[in-house]
């Protein structure tokens, strides 16, 4: 059963990778619409940002461990875990709330949700050894 779990994780994120050329082709950008900025335009107060940190009451590892007894299991954390990033980059819920309808419609937002979730759940398989 571990092989069909991982297998497709593995075969969602091979699937993702595989749309996305496809659903360029709905909506295609031409050069003239990306706007060359010089880096020197860029205001310095953009490249001192920090990233975002987590709320105290925010834990982005649920219980401070990445091992799972089963695959399930490591597949729900990746998607806990996904959802906690979300959070740490928007705090605000009022605002998560009004950008869902803009995602949820998104074919390439959606896929993008795909890979995080993959990316969480393939640093979960290599802690877990694989669950071998």
């Amino acid at each position: 059963m571990k092989n069909i779990t991982t297998g497709f994780g593995l075969c969602a994120l091979a699937f993702a990778v595989a749309l996305y050329p496809v659903l360029d082709r709905f909506a295609p950008m031409s050069k003239e619409s990306h706007a060359v900025v010089p880096v020197s335009a860029i205001p310095s107060a953009m490249f001192a940002q920090s990233a975002p940190v987590a709320p105290a009451n925010v834990v982005l590892v649920p219980g401070n461990s990445l091992i799972t007894k089963t695959p399930e299991e490591g597949r729900q954390l990746a998607i806990k875990m996904a959802r906690l990033i979300i959070k740490v980059t928007q705090p605000d819920s009022a605002v998560r709330e009004q950008l869902r309808p803009m995602y949820a419609d998104d074919p390439e937002m959606l896929i993008a949700i795909g890979q995080t979730v993959a990316t969480e759940f393939a640093t979960i398989a290599a802690a877990n050894n694989y669950w071998k």
